[in-house]
């Protein structure tokens, strides 16, 4: 990552912090572009992951989504597409801890893993590359055509 993204990077995350009213978020917003211009977890490089943890867990998801959906729309408008194909997919991740919770879907197949995080992830199809714009986690017997639609009203609305 060049250091003119990795900068602009930082202040997008800044930006995202300073909304969810987290301190010190210059110092939060640097651990976040470090990690991301490595590829890798926020515990990997830095003792900060879990003071960060707690102070987005306070905010809401909703402002979160809001800001995604804000930075991917700028970056999409930029590549002036035109026509396009939309992709889905559904994308588990491990989970070892307790399992209980609305958006932990119980495994019982490899051992050590308790349950499953299932996400759905749309994006487009433009010159065989994938630019994913829309991420929903999927809490258990969620109505996944209800996301579906959510997903045609972003494509309309741009």
């Amino acid at each position: 990552m060049s250091s003119k993204t990795k900068k602009q990077c930082r202040k997008e995350f800044k930006n995202f912090l300073k909304k969810l009213s987290v301190p010190n978020e210059e110092e939060f917003a640097k651990v976040l572009a470090e990690a991301s211009s490595h590829n890798t977890y926020i515990e990997t490089i830095s003792n900060k992951a879990d003071t960060l943890h707690y102070h987005i867990a306070k905010g809401y998801v909703e402002c979160s989504n809001e800001e995604f959906y804000y930075l991917v729309e700028k970056k999409i408008k930029k590549l002036h597409l035109g026509a396009v194909d939309v992709i889905v997919d559904i994308t588990s991740e491990k989970f070892y801890g307790k399992s209980t919770g609305l958006y932990l879907h119980n495994w019982t197949g490899e051992e050590g893993v308790e349950a499953k995080y299932h996400y759905l992830v749309a994006g487009i199809l433009f010159r065989n590359k994938v630019y994913p714009f829309y991420v929903s986690i999927l809490r258990i017997g969620m109505f996944k055509a209800e996301l579906l639609g959510k997903i045609c009203d972003l494509c309309a609305a741009n």
